[in-house]
């Protein structure tokens, strides 16, 4: 594959002849399913799982920032579903979702059904999918990366805490590059959307990586202390 790409950057041309192989063995898949029957009986997500990353030399395009960020271009990702014969085809749309609705929206189309003991963020999409459903599938939605940035939006406006330790907030129907911040012309609205990242947060299990972080750090102390009591 890296024989087909000479963009004049031997990385960038290696990123290219990745994403070919990634392409045409996705290709390969659908060829499977068409050939075995089983096409209009399976339903695809095709996905991924953040935005470009700066280190793999990605183009995001107006988007800004790169993957481990929370603007736009850490965060809004190519999302593709198909399924012949019970979603429309050609149809695009345009209502926020997140990777958390895939598990629901599965367990939808299989008739199977999420245990009841347990609160899930994810939202079944196939009513959104189908056009059969009006107004938002998610009134606010948070993304937090576990260390110092987080985010939630809610219709068009996003509010997000940056690396440096700052509010900033944004018009996404109008400034998808996020180049505008509004926070100090709408001081109501942060307060609002910060009081909804605050609450949803009291919500959640404790962080795996700050968790991760407690248990090396107490390790690491109890360790010391053995050591100190073996030298005494």
């Amino acid at each position: 594959y890296i024989n087909r790409f000479d963009t004049g950057d031997e990385n960038r041309d290696i990123y290219l002849a990745m994403l070919t192989s990634m392409d045409e063995a996705i290709g390969k898949v659908l060829d499977a399913l068409k050939r075995t029957g089983a096409d209009d009986n399976t339903l695809l997500i095709f996905f991924s799982d953040n935005g470009g990353a700066k280190k793999n030399f990605a183009n995001n395009g107006i988007l800004r920032d790169y993957k481990q960020s929370v603007y736009e271009g850490g965060i809004r990702v190519p999302f593709i579903v198909r399924w012949p014969g019970k979603l429309p085809k050609g149809a695009v749309c345009d209502e926020p979702v997140i990777s958390l609705d895939i598990l629901p929206t599965i367990c939808a189309a299989v008739g199977a059904k999420l245990p009841g003991d347990r609160v899930y963020d994810g939202r079944n999409m196939l009513p959104v999918l189908r056009g059969q459903m009006k107004g938002p599938l998610h009134k606010t939605l948070f993304w937090d990366d576990g260390v110092k940035q987080w985010a939630v939006r809610e219709g068009k406006w996003k509010l997000l805490f940056n690396r440096e330790g700052s509010l900033e907030l944004y018009d996404l129907e109008g400034d998808i590059s996020e180049k505008n911040n509004l926070s100090k012309q709408n001081p109501q609205i942060v307060k609002r959307l910060q009081r909804a990242y605050t609450s949803w947060q009291n919500q959640m299990a404790p962080q795996l990586i700050k968790a991760r972080r407690k248990r090396q750090t107490s390790t690491t102390i109890s360790s010391q202390k053995r050591k100190n009591r073996k030298n005494r």
